[in-house]
């Protein structure tokens, strides 16, 4: 995201951060503007394909999708491509089936691949955050995950507290994934959380066995008394029936 400062000189300063909560002190006026993804019509423009067949728009579709429109992995993949499209869908194979760190490049990144960089952003977070943004890999990306399902798994440091306090204690803990290092989107309306495809696969990627067992065993002894009584709660109930062949395919979870 830019940050742009505005002083009493009326000089702008222009910067780059991927944690916004650096500048809520700042005496000055500070306007924050996010960095949004490409769209798919401006990756098909990056990638400059000699020819258009349903079989290239097959394969930026995919390219499109695993970066979730980040242009510096979709820059990353274009370098490594060549503007070939079997070597595109052979790094788009190598992406989905072993992660960001399979793909690396020269490019005016930063960063020689995505993971380095995730890598040094979840770094910088605070070991509460790092516990937080961990809770993701079970969920699936690119969906609207309501609050009742982050509780299940999402550690909050509450006690004797109504649910709907701790809901609101856990919307604030992964809005701070919102604005530091951008993990995290938004959705005020439904008070929803979602997480792009790219960071689900870092996350397959760095979270350990371990850890995502546990939080399986935590998600099903919290579940079964959703799932199978009465009064368990609708949102939980209708989430996971929505999601079960996800989670009986990877998670090996049955509901």
């Amino acid at each position: 995201m830019f940050i742009v400062f505005k002083t009493m000189q009326k000089f702008r300063i222009l910067a780059t951060t991927r944690n916004a909560e650096l500048f809520a002190a700042a005496t000055c006026s500070v306007d924050v503007i996010h960095v949004e993804s490409i769209s798919s019509e401006e990756c098909k423009e990056l990638f400059s394909m000699d020819k258009t067949s349903p079989a290239v728009d097959a394969v930026l579709c995919e390219a499109f999708s695993l970066c979730s429109g980040n242009i510096a992995l979709l820059n990353i993949l274009n370098k490594l491509s060549a503007g070939r499209l079997d070597r595109l869908n052979t790094f788009c194979r190598r992406l989905k089936t072993r992660g960001l760190s399979s793909l690396t490049a020269t490019t005016a990144f930063g960063y020689e691949s995505m993971h380095d960089a995730l890598t040094a952003s979840v770094e910088r977070l605070p070991s509460c955050d790092r516990d937080t943004l961990a809770c993701a890999v079970i969920f699936p990306s690119e969906q609207e995950i309501p609050l009742e399902i982050w509780a299940l798994v999402v550690p909050v440091d509450v006690i004797d507290t109504d649910e709907s306090e701790l809901l609101m204690l856990l919307s604030d803990r992964l809005k701070v994934l919102c604005e530091n290092g951008d993990w995290l989107s938004y959705n005020q309306r439904n008070e929803t959380f979602r997480f792009s495809r790219m960071v689900e696969s870092y996350l397959r990627e760095t979270v350990e066995a371990g850890t995502v067992k546990t939080l399986i065993s935590i998600l099903k002894s919290r579940l079964d008394g959703h799932l199978q009584s009465d009064t368990g709660s609708p949102v939980i109930k209708q989430f996971f029936q929505t999601h079960s062949s996800l989670y009986k395919n990877v998670h090996g979870l049955s509901f």
